[in-house]
C-alpha cells in the first residue's frame, strides 16, 4: 500500500514526527491509510476536490460581468476561456489571453469584454490548487494522522482515572488548532 498521490502527508513525515524508527507493515499501512483519510476529512470540510494542482474544465452562466470566479483556487494558470451561447466551443468563440487576467490566484477579471449573460455560456479550462503544499495545512495533517495512529485503540481519550477507570474525552472531530488552519484555507462560493 502506498500513501495517494493527493496526500498531504506522507508514512515517512507521520513516523518522523511520532518518533517512529523501524517498520512493520501493518502500522505502515495503516499510517499511509491515515494520511489519504485524513487528506479527505480535510478536503471535504474546505470544499475541494484536491489540494494539489490539477487541471478542471468548468461551465457557467454569463452574467454580463467583468470578473469570473472559478471552483477551485489558487488558480495557477488558464488555459482557455470559450464564451459560446451556442456550446460550440470552437476558436471563433476563444478568448484572447491578453483580455483577461487571474487576480492574486481567486478569480480572473477581463479588461475589454464583458461576458453576454446567458445560461452556461463560459467554458474554462485551467490550473488550480498548490504545487507544493504549504507548511501550515501539511503540518495540522501531519498531526491529524498521528493523533488518529497514536489513539486508535481509545480515541480521543485525554485522560484515565485508574481508582476507577473512567476516562475523559476530547471533542469529536478535527482538533481546534486543525479547523483554525483548515478554515483559511476553505473555499467559499460566490454567487
Amino acid at each position: 500500500m502506498a500513501v495517494e498521490n493527493d496526500s498531504l502527508c506522507t508514512l515517512d513525515e507521520v513516523k518522523n514526527f511520532i518518533g517512529m524508527t523501524g517498520s512493520k507493515q501493518l502500522d505502515d499501512d495503516l499510517i499511509e491509510d491515515l494520511c489519504d483519510r485524513v487528506t479527505v476529512i480535510f478536503e471535504r470540510h474546505c470544499g475541494r476536490e484536491s489540494f494539489k494542482d490539477q487541471t478542471y474544465t468548468e461551465f457557467y452562466d454569463g452574467e454580463n460581468s467583468e470578473h469570473l470566479f472559478v471552483n477551485n483556487v489558487p488558480i495557477v494558470s488558464v488555459t482557455s476561456i470559450h464564451n459560446d451561447t451556442e456550446w460550440v466551443w470552437g476558436t471563433d468563440t476563444l478568448i484572447d489571453s491578453a483580455n483577461y487576467r487571474i487576480v492574486d490566484g481567486k478569480y480572473i477579471v477581463f479588461k475589454s469584454e464583458r461576458i453576454a449573460k446567458s445560461d452556461q455560456s463560459i467554458r474554462i479550462a485551467y490550473v488550480a490548487g498548490y504545487t507544493s503544499i504549504p507548511k501550515d495545512l501539511k503540518q495540522v495533517a501531519i498531526e491529524e494522522a498521528a493523533r488518529r495512529y497514536r489513539h486508535r485503540k481509545d480515541f480521543d481519550v485525554i485522560s484515565k482515572t485508574l481508582s476507577d477507570g473512567t476516562s475523559d474525552y476530547a471533542p469529536p472531530g478535527l482538533l481546534k488548532s486543525t479547523v483554525g488552519v483548515l478554515n483559511f484555507y476553505r473555499l467559499n462560493s460566490v454567487y
